[in-house]
């Protein structure tokens, strides 16, 4: 299914604050300056950006489509049921709209989840990389290398999930 404009920007934006934050960490303590740096910085930091905001969208469709699966018949069922008791054509109409709400809650649910995870598992990825794996290696190829690899292994994470 095609993404709407409205939540590419979303993932994007979302995307775009944790990619920056890694900036302040290898400007402070590994040295690297914004006019030395900075076009590689920019290139490196939108495409991880790109990268993790397509990672937000495979978890979250991953995570509805599961939440809406376990939710779906049981809970709305049983609230219109109780809520209407037993008449026939406002139970139809009701369940329709409380199937319809519990979809939207439960997007927004999950949207939020992915963020709070992917976000996790990126900055997570990109610490680990910067101050163990790669700690003997120059700043500048640190700072690529940590990133790309943190968001390559997180939208392989959530193609998984």
């Amino acid at each position: 299914p095609t993404i709407p404009m409205s939540t590419r920007m979303f993932y994007l934006g979302n995307a775009l604050l944790v990619t920056v934050v890694p900036l302040q960490l290898y400007t402070t303590l590994f040295g690297l300056s914004f006019e030395e740096f900075g076009s590689i910085f920019a290139v490196v930091t939108f495409g991880c950006a790109l990268v993790v905001s397509l990672a937000y969208h495979n978890f979250q469709s991953s995570c509805n489509n599961k939440m809406l699966d376990s939710r779906s018949t049981s809970r709305t069922r049983k609230a219109v049921k109780s809520r209407l008791g037993d008449e026939g054509s406002k139970r139809k109409d009701a369940l329709q709209e409380a199937q319809a709400a519990q979809e939207a809650i439960t997007s927004w649910e999950s949207t939020f989840l992915s963020l709070l995870l992917v976000n996790l598992a990126f900055l997570g990825g990109m610490f680990c990389m910067a101050f163990y794996i790669l700690r003997s290696c120059s700043a500048e190829y640190n700072y690529i290398v940590s990133l790309s690899a943190a968001a390559a292994a997180t939208v392989y994470l959530s193609q998984r999930s």
